[in-house]
C-alpha cells in the first residue's frame, strides 16, 4: 500500500498543472507547453482509430474513458520510476513519454497499426520500443521458445514487420546488420540488379567467398526460392553469378 501512495504522491506532485483534453473514449493529460496542439491531435486521433480494435480483443469495450498521459522524460521517471525508453507503460493508465517529438508521421502510425494487427493474427505479444525521431523501430517480439510453433511465428510475424516498413519507404534496418535473420527481406528491399551489383562489390574484396558466406547478401537462386522475384521458364538470370 505505501508503494502505491508513494507513487500517487509523485504522480500529483508533476501533474498538478497539466491540462486536459477529452474525446469519446480517452482523457488525455498533458504539460501545454511540452506538445502541440496539432500532435495531441494526432494522438488521440490514433488512439480513437485503434479503440474498436481494443474493445474487440479485450471482448468488451471498456467501462470508463481510458487516461492518457504524456510526459517530458523526466516526468516520465519521477512517477513512474521507468526510463524513458520503456516507450510507454499502462497501469490503470497509459503513460508516454514524449520528449522530442512534436508530430507523427502517417507511416509510423500505419506501421504501428500493421504490427498490432500481426501481433493479434499471430497469436504473440509485440512490445514496440524504438526512437522514432530518426525512424529506428525495435519491435520486440515476445515468445517462448520451448512451447511448439511459437519461434517460427516469432519468425514469421519478424519477417511480416519487416516487410511492412519496406512497404512504406523504410529499410529493413537502419543501424544494425543484416547477417541471416533479416537476408530473405532483402529479396524485397532490393532489385535483383541491386543485388547483383552488391555480390560484385564483395568479390572484389573476398574474390574466393571466406568473410561470412551466406550472410548480408542474398543469392539470387535464394530469393527467386524466397519468391520476391519472377524466374522465367525454370532458367534464373543473371547465369554466372555464384550461388551458394
Amino acid at each position: 500500500m505505501q508503494k502505491f501512495l508513494a507513487k500517487a504522491e509523485r504522480e500529483q506532485n508533476v501533474e498538478s498543472d497539466f491540462s486536459q483534453r477529452e474525446t469519446s473514449h480517452f482523457v488525455l493529460h498533458y504539460e501545454g507547453k511540452q506538445t502541440s496542439e496539432f500532435f495531441r491531435g494526432q494522438i488521440l486521433a490514433a488512439l480513437e482509430s485503434d479503440y474498436d480494435d481494443l474493445s474487440r480483443n479485450l471482448g468488451t469495450p471498456p467501462r470508463d474513458n481510458i487516461l492518457v498521459t504524456l510526459y517530458t522524460e523526466q516526468a516520465f521517471f519521477d512517477v513512474t520510476r521507468a526510463p524513458s525508453w520503456t516507450g510507454a507503460i499502462n497501469d490503470g493508465k497509459l503513460r508516454i513519454p514524449i520528449s522530442g517529438l512534436n508530430s507523427m508521421t502517417s507511416e509510423l502510425a500505419h506501421v504501428l497499426k500493421r504490427i498490432a494487427d500481426l501481433s493479434a493474427e499471430y497469436g504473440l505479444r509485440v512490445a514496440n520500443v524504438f526512437h522514432a525521431g530518426d525512424g529506428n523501430m525495435h519491435p520486440l517480439i515476445l515468445f517462448d521458445a520451448n512451447r511448439p510453433g511459437e519461434l517460427e511465428r516469432a519468425e514469421a510475424i519478424g519477417a511480416r514487420i519487416l516487410e511492412t516498413c519496406v512497404e512504406v519507404g523504410g529499410s529493413i534496418t537502419g543501424e544494425h546488420g543484416v547477417g541471416r535473420e533479416k537476408i530473405n527481406q532483402m529479396c524485397t528491399q532490393f532489385s535483383s540488379d541491386e543485388l547483383t551489383f552488391f555480390h560484385s562489390l564483395k568479390a572484389a574484396f573476398d574474390p574466393q567467398g571466406l568473410l561470412n558466406p551466406g550472410k548480408n547478401v542474398p543469392t539470387l537462386h535464394r530469393c527467386a526460392e524466397f519468391g520476391s522475384m519472377h524466374v522465367h521458364h525454370g532458367a534464373l538470370p543473371f547465369p554466372e553469378v555464384e550461388r551458394f
